[in-house]
């Protein structure tokens, strides 16, 4: 075996590939090993061979750091890789390097830390299984500037001990999973926190379906998403960007945007009776003033529906926001919580037959709890006698600001109120 227990191997052009068992990169110290083409750029690149696994970061003690780079540079491992077994491992691949590897886990086990980075265009990494980053560790995987990853399935924090990211960004960076995708978890149940992002004009394939669990988020920051599938089980979806998908089945979170922003769904759209849809207002604009889920095909309607104002945004009245789009809306928002302007008015929702529209409308006297058309002290005793959470989010006339909870942010809209 190729062992680096501490210093530094170099594998550059001119030299023979190494044929080998397998291959360990920190081992009780500090390892590096790099695989270059050298100081002759015509030549063939370094490159190493084993049949055996490959380690990066071995021993809890350890740290080992292997970098790929340059046109023709290869490390090809015939067996599973792992970025980070028990200690701290490092794998870069970039400037045309490529990495071949059967099934890899980014941080194995418990305490261990792993990272994988394929930097710029004609830099690859292809996995004939699958990947995991955040094993039972903290993983890391990141594709940026025209990277190519391929897999088969992927687990992002597969386990509750572990925190797993994987960051797909720029310009024709690219992740191929040919199987599913699971964020915050595995096929049979929820894991540690795992987070998926995605940004501008890079794109994530997934050949099956795209699950995220409960401590699971996707991120959309202007990037694509093509998934067979899509399904919320408590997870969260958020941000800007394209979500190509026959069918999103909601039973988590949707955000759209950071601070108002759009999806587009190009497909169907069916929220659970535990799903939730967030929006927030903050402009005229659609997608940059306020969110828009906007969906090409059906949008079936069930759980909750959360409106929230940002940047001190008073809309006037009349205003209208079609905050989701599609063929046809089937269904209603079992619970919709819709907050009080700071000019006092109200908010009524109507489902219409291709959207579901906000209109700004008089709400009455705020603070008149007991109907007499004023706000003053017997409405103040009713406020303090619901002091807390609501029992029924629906019948809670003293939760003047809509957050199902009687507080101290009613006590001062009734105060603003009184006379």
């Amino acid at each position: 075996a190729v062992n680096v227990t501490a210093g530094t191997l170099v594998v550059s052009s001119g030299n023979s590939p190494i044929p080998d068992m397998g291959v360990y990169v920190g081992v009780g110290g500090i390892g590096n090993l790099t695989i270059s083409t050298g100081v002759n750029p015509i030549a063939d690149g370094g490159s190493i061979y084993n049949i055996g696994p490959g380690f990066i970061g071995y021993t809890d003690d350890s740290q080992g750091t292997v970098s790929v780079s340059g046109e023709g540079s290869t490390w090809t491992n015939a067996s599973t890789l792992t970025v980070g077994f028990g200690g701290s491992g490092t794998l870069i691949v970039s400037d045309d390097g490529a990495v071949e590897s059967a099934g890899t886990t980014i941080a194995l086990h418990e305490g261990s830390d792993g990272a994988v980075t394929v930097d710029g265009g004609g830099s690859t990494w292809s996995i004939s299984g699958g990947v995991e980053p955040g094993g039972r560790g903290h993983g890391t995987l990141t594709i940026t500037n025209g990277g190519f990853v391929s897999n088969t399935f992927a687990r992002i924090g597969k386990w509750p001990s572990a925190d797993g990211t994987a960051i797909v960004a720029g310009s024709g960076s690219t992740w191929t999973n040919s199987e599913s995708v699971y964020v915050g978890g595995r096929a049979g149940g929820p894991g540690g926190p795992g987070l998926l992002t995605v940004g501008t004009n890079a794109v994530v394939n997934v050949g099956l379906m795209l699950k995220v669990w409960e401590p699971g988020t996707v991120n959309l920051d202007g990037g694509t998403i093509n998934a067979g599938s899509v399904q919320l089980s408590d997870g969260d979806l958020s941000g800007s960007g394209t979500l190509n998908s026959p069918i999103l089945t909601n039973a988590g979170h949707v955000s759209p945007g950071a601070s108002a922003g759009l999806i587009d769904l190009l497909g169907d759209y069916v929220q659970d009776t535990v799903g939730g849809l967030a929006i927030e207002l903050g402009g005229r604009v659609p997608g940059s003033g306020y969110d828009v889920l906007a969906v090409t095909g059906s949008a079936v309607l069930a759980g909750e529906l959360s409106v929230s104002l940002i940047k001190k945004y008073d809309p006037p009245l009349g205003m209208i926001f079609d905050i989701l789009t599609a063929v046809e809306v089937l269904g209603e928002f079992d619970t919709a919580r819709l907050p009080v302007t700071p000019s006092g008015y109200g908010f009524e929702i109507d489902y219409l037959e291709d959207r579901v529209r906000l209109t700004v409308v008089p709400k009455g006297v705020i603070g008149d709890l007991d109907g007499d058309g004023s706000v003053g002290a017997s409405d103040l005793l009713i406020l303090l006698a619901n002091w807390g959470p609501c029992g029924d989010c629906d019948d809670c006339p003293a939760d003047l600001d809509d957050d199902c909870t009687v507080g101290a942010s009613d006590l001062l809209i009734l105060l603003a109120n009184w006379g």
